[in-house]
């Protein structure tokens, strides 16, 4: 004899017991409780970016009759680590941050319930890269000065001064490549602005950084490597540098080396920005998420922020292989309505990318063909669809 029992909530034991009754009216004795309970299906499973060598697993469908949660992890294309049980998780548990991984490095993951049956079936394979540690910016100041000084002059109030020497005032940097070797950095704080940077510059430690802005595309970065005093007064701060990047305006080594190529840059005015970050340096949000930079190209393999003058809710997952550039923005006109559309170049591979940077929506892309080709190179239109497919909105914290 079969007996059919519908209409159950699916996911949950049930436990019966069997008896009979004769023509007498007596009842036999009942059977154990007995009945099976179903593994658990394996939920949907998203994963994102969170600080500090983190990754954040969040799932949903997940099991009525789940005890328990475990993860595991494995570098991509690695072996899988084994299954880590998330302590004090139950049948409401739906996220977990796993902790501990290395900084900067991608992750996949996968999770699964158990139940009285056992582990249920795994989720679906997620990846993302385990976040970098904040970094809690000093109170950036942008110092101004006038104009660069001559060799000779002397050091004038609201001037900046490069020196090839540090211990020799006269030995005065002019042309872009003595700034770019220059061993010392002077800084002179008397003068009508001085109340502007008198305490940034009594701030300055080794470790600070420094970027020089000669014009709109024209930077020397530095760091601080040791801090010296000046005996014959208290108003002047020198410091030991080390150049970490420039760019050079486009000139070739013999125009650098030209005194007469600098006086493009002699008569504007200039900014030395004090703790900036450098210009090749990542920029990290509170969350561990690299910010995109706008000035310079960023590389593959990590998850970005967008940014419009100030960072938007939008992330995307840059493939390896890929040196994605900011290159402006506008604003695009449709049938449907007007929003704003932001282009970048790939260097890699010469296509372009376009989207809006604060909802992410209308993403598109092309790649240029070379003559003859019918077709754009498997590699580069595979990379602009992942990364298409990566894009996902995620509020700052």
């Amino acid at each position: 004899m079969v007996y059919l029992h519908e209409e159950l909530s699916p996911d949950r034991r049930y436990r019966y017991r069997l008896r009979a009754r004769n023509s007498a009216g007596d009842w036999s004795v009942a059977s154990p409780a007995t009945g099976a309970q179903p593994l658990t299906a394996g939920p949907k499973l998203t994963a994102q970016t969170a600080a500090s060598g983190s990754v954040k697993l969040s799932w949903s469908g997940g099991s009525h009759s789940a005890t328990l949660w475990e993860y595991r992890w494995r570098l991509q294309d690695g072996v899988w680590d084994r299954w880590t049980r998330i302590t004090g998780s139950d049948a409401e548990t739906t996220e977990h941050v796993v902790s501990n991984l290395s900084e900067d490095v991608r992750y996949e993951s996968i999770i699964r319930a158990y139940n009285a049956a056992g582990a249920g079936s795994p989720s679906n394979i997620v990846s993302a890269v385990a976040g970098l540690t904040p970094t809690v910016p000093s109170d950036r100041e942008t110092l101004y000065y006038d104009r660069h000084a001559s060799p000779g002059d002397d050091i004038v109030a609201g001037r900046y001064t490069f020196l090839t020497k540090h211990n020799d005032l006269r030995s005065v940097a002019t042309t872009l490549a003595q700034v770019s070797s220059a061993a010392a950095l002077l800084l002179h704080n008397v003068g009508q602005d001085s109340q502007d940077y008198n305490s940034a510059l009594a701030a300055v430690q080794v470790g600070d950084r420094f970027t020089w802005y000669m014009a709109v595309d024209c930077w020397v970065s530095y760091s601080v490597t040791e801090k010296l005093s000046h005996q014959s007064t208290t108003t002047l701060i020198i410091s030991h540098v080390q150049t970490d990047a420039a760019a050079t305006c486009g000139l070739t080594p013999e125009q650098q080396q030209d005194p007469s190529s600098f006086t493009r840059f002699r008569d504007r005015f200039a900014a030395l920005q004090w703790n900036q970050l450098l210009p090749n340096e990542p920029e990290i949000g509170p969350d561990g998420i690299r910010i995109l930079l706008t000035r310079v190209a960023v590389e593959g393999g990590h998850t970005y922020r967008l940014r419009v003058g100030e960072p938007t809710d939008v992330l995307i997952d840059i493939p390896v292989g890929m040196r994605l550039k900011y290159t402006g923005y506008a604003m695009a006109f449709t049938r449907s309505g007007t929003f704003l559309y932001a282009n970048y170049i790939d260097l890699a591979s010469g296509g372009f990318l376009g989207l809006d940077p604060v909802s992410g929506d209308d993403p598109s892309y092309f790649v240029p063909l070379a003559a003859g080709q019918l077709q754009p190179s498997p590699e580069a239109r595979s990379r602009f669809e992942a990364l298409i497919d990566s894009i996902r909105t995620v509020p700052l914290p």
